[in-house]
């Protein structure tokens, strides 16, 4: 298994959360899955990134030192994926009225470009 960006969110999720399951229903995971999907990530970096405990998840030292790099390699990666979302997202178009309903006198204008997402 290969380590990927998905196991960073992982990581910083269960931090900023301070629990498995806080962080499993902010990720749309369930708190088991989670806490498996943790075990092999720490089975692949090669130790424990959290303690578990009553009170929730604390970032061990190792822990730590992956969440530092995992909030500055992050930041890298969303941006440039947000741009590009901008850029290819498709126009929106108002709709006024209903099939056969007749449309108002400033439907044109409305229809016109400055409903229209910027490019």
């Amino acid at each position: 298994m290969d380590f990927e960006v998905r196991h960073l969110r992982v990581v910083c999720a269960i931090a900023e959360a301070d629990s498995l399951t806080k962080a499993a229903a902010s990720l749309c995971m369930t708190q088991p899955g989670l806490g498996a999907q943790l075990r092999r990530i720490e089975a692949m970096l090669g130790g424990a990134l959290f303690d578990r405990r009553q009170a929730g998840a604390v970032p061990t030292d190792f822990g730590d030192l992956v969440l530092a790099r995992a909030q500055s390699i992050l930041p890298g990666i969303d941006s440039p994926l947000a741009e590009t979302a901008r850029h290819t997202s498709p126009v929106h178009r108002l709709r006024l009225g209903s099939a056969g309903a007749p449309l108002s006198p400033i439907s044109p204008w409305l229809q016109g470009s400055c409903c229209r997402a910027p490019r």
